[in-house]
């Protein structure tokens, strides 16, 4: 096994560092070195660093001044001890199973350089649904073949410096420019050029963070002026090898980039760029071979400056137009609304039940688990329901407190959100209980998990300090492994093992022929089933003649309380007319349960589908939880062939819950 060198440039990161670097210690392929790359960091990321290299030997700190993100990988670079080297940013994280596959995948395939796909997340861990183009394909291609996918609309996945594994003898001659923004793209060409055979696989492994106020997500000049000049540099590069249609590709998107989020600050580098691209033209009229390109190259060259104010002034309008329309008006309707909402419930006279930060994202589990609290608070004599969503959560804090009375019953919602996997989700919940801790509060069953980490350490005592003050709060969990580990780290805050709510569910069923194998699998943090995994169960479905299709339990859009049962039912639907499930999410097996299909459910990263199976499950003769290995025909064909879609009664189980919410209505 050869040493793999993972170079992690640091910068005012203290708060995703710590994420990052667990990440990569928790890989699967443990013959790795981790060197930080303190980059004169201000904050507290320097000391950060030395605390995470007292905890793992593999892991090298280094301290150097201020140079910026290439300075710093470059610096890595001579400190690297392995044979073969990845970069990882780190506001960044990556899947567990990252290097071992893109390591394997190098030795099958003999490449110098295997690239993967990624997320965008935002700063919390949730995916971004923002992405048009196609995910990439699996292949293997030589260097020339590569410089071809690198210039066309899907090339920007194969720019980044960190979805890729390198030969170490790649960068022997080579180095990111210095002092510069968009360093990869300065370099790619150069990487690529290096490289005999290139890896390319489909594998999402990589999470790339989309955070406010990042320096790439910000508009400049020198962002801008940097990205231009970079793609000439690759104009040029390509010129060289006579590769015309990829050069114009380029220098089109140079021309464009000029065109766009112009300040006009830094009127002598501008110049020179824009003399740059006047001799590259003048070299080569090939450049440019269609009219409206042509027209834009003019404009740049002969009156660019009249051209800038007016995309400033159609800029600047745009931005207050969005101010007013996002943030103000939207509040203060928001507002209103929650204020009439309020009054008409409690002018009734009764106690109402106020769901709050109730999810708006596209994740279906989540929407189901809303849609089930409805029907169940319904069940316990409850009809007076409050829906506070996450954007009226955030937007009207003072406003819901005010309007909330203190015989309200406060319900958190269910889910997989308690602990270090989702931070953002967890200090909701912890904020919710903190602000309403007089009021009777139902955290709905979750799923409880906590790494090992100091972070982690801190939150639970966070946690047990705040709902230790809340005498009314219940928490259920929903398998007896988060139920064991509350009754331990929690002791005196009263908790109840239920199953997940979604499963109180009674969907309405049409009798449907059953059809295609559905198969839905997650691709996020929790996501455990590998690449290689998926193939081999597409290629068994294939070969056994057995048709397929993909579907998933997340959809790109937001979903608020008007459109939810609508998609839900849609989507049940879906299951309804399978007649078998494959799926590696915790509601894709629940939804194969309440809409009576055969399941087979491979259990995620931290264990919560196995947990649930085990506990609430088992017995069910058409579902079975499996690892990956485990699925082979015979296995399908048992589980399809399964005629028993009767679900025993699950009323029981739901007791302890129903009871714990009327006992204490009654007594309010």
């Amino acid at each position: 096994m050869q040493l793999v060198s993972i170079i992690v440039p640091v910068y005012k990161v203290e708060k995703y560092l710590e994420k990052c670097v667990n990440s990569i210690l928790h890989q699967t392929y443990q013959n790795i070195e981790i060197i930080l790359v303190d980059d004169g960091s201000p904050d507290n990321s320097g000391k950060l660093c030395e605390k995470l290299k007292s905890k793992d030997s593999r892991i090298i700190v280094l301290h150097k001044d201020n140079g910026g993100l290439s300075d710093a990988r470059n610096y890595g670079l001579q400190y690297a001890h392995g044979s073969l080297v990845m970069f990882v940013d780190s506001d960044d994280y990556i899947h567990t199973n990252m290097v071992e596959i893109m390591y394997e995948k190098m030795n099958l395939d003999g490449t110098d350089l295997v690239i993967c796909d990624y997320c965008k997340v935002d700063q919390f861990g949730k995916l971004l649904e923002n992405r048009n183009e196609k995910d990439i394909e699996s292949k293997i291609v030589n260097s020339d073949e590569m410089l071809n996918i690198l210039c066309t609309e899907q090339g920007w996945h194969f720019v980044p410096a960190w979805n890729k594994l390198y030969k170490r003898k790649i960068w022997d001659e080579l180095l990111f420019p210095e002092g510069k923004l968009h360093e990869d793209e300065y370099v790619i060409h150069k990487v690529i050029e290096k490289c005999k055979k290139i890896s390319i696989i489909g594998d999402k492994l990589y999470y790339y963070v989309q955070r406010n106020g990042s320096i790439m997500n910000t508009i400049t000049d020198r962002n801008r002026l940097d990205g231009t000049e970079a793609l000439l540099e690759r104009t040029e590069f390509l010129l060289k090898y006579d590769k015309i249609e990829q050069a114009t590709f380029c220098f089109e998107g140079a021309i464009n980039k000029m065109l766009m989020n112009v300040k006009l600050e830094d009127k002598e580098r501008e110049k020179k760029i824009l003399l740059k691209m006047k001799n590259l033209y003048t070299y080569n009229s090939k450049l440019l071979n269609n009219r409206n390109d042509k027209l834009k190259y003019i404009i740049l060259q002969k009156a660019s400056k009249a051209y800038y104010m007016i995309f400033k002034l159609r800029a600047a309008r745009r931005t207050l137009l969005a101010i007013k329309r996002n943030n103000y008006i939207k509040r203060k309707f928001v507002q209103l609304k929650l204020n009439i909402i309020f009054k008409i419930n409690h002018k009734k006279g009764t106690r109402c039940a106020v769901l709050m930060s109730t999810p708006i994202h596209g994740n279906l589990g989540d929407q189901a688990i809303v849609y089930a609290e409805y029907g169940f608070l319904k069940q316990c004599g409850i009809n007076n329901i409050i829906e506070v969503d996450r954007f009226s959560y955030e937007n009207c804090k003072t406003v819901i407190q005010r309007l909330v009375k203190k015989n309200d019953l406060i319900v958190v919602c269910g889910g997989g959100n308690m602990g270090s996997l989702w931070p953002e989700e967890d200090d909701i919940i912890r904020e919710i209980v903190n602000i309403y801790n007089m009021n009777q509060i139902v955290i709905f069953p979750q799923t409880c998990y906590y790494d090992q980490t100091l972070e982690s350490k801190r939150r639970l005592e966070k946690n047990f300090f705040t709902y230790s003050k809340c005498e009314q709060l219940t928490v259920a969990l929903r398998d007896e492994k988060s139920y064991s580990f509350f009754r331990k780290k929690f002791p005196g805050i009263r908790s109840i093992l239920v199953p997940d709510i979604v499963l109180s569910c009674e969907p309405k069923m049409k009798k449907q022929e059953r059809k295609d194998i559905l198969l839905c699998f997650r691709n996020d943090i929790e996501k455990n089933i590998t690449g290689e995994a998926l193939k081999n169960i597409k290629k068994m479905l294939e070969n056994n003649s057995l048709t397929y299709k993909f579907t998933d339990t997340v959809v790109k859009k937001y979903i608020y309380k008007s459109r939810r049962e609508k998609i839900l039912r849609n989507k049940w639907n879906e299951f309804e007319t399978a007649k078998l499930v494959i799926t590696d999410r915790l509601h894709g097996m629940i939804f194969s349960v309440i809409t009576q299909t055969p399941c087979i459910a491979i259990n995620n990263v931290n264990g919560k589908v196995g947990h649930v199976y085990s506990k609430w499950l088992n017995t069910f003769p058409s579902v079975i939880c499996v690892d990956e290995k485990s699925v082979n025909i015979e296995l399908i064909n048992q589980i399809a062939k399964s005629t028993d879609y009767k679900i025993p009664s699950m009323s029981d189980d739901f007791r302890a819950l129903k009871e714990c919410i009327i006992n204490n209505c009654d007594e309010c």
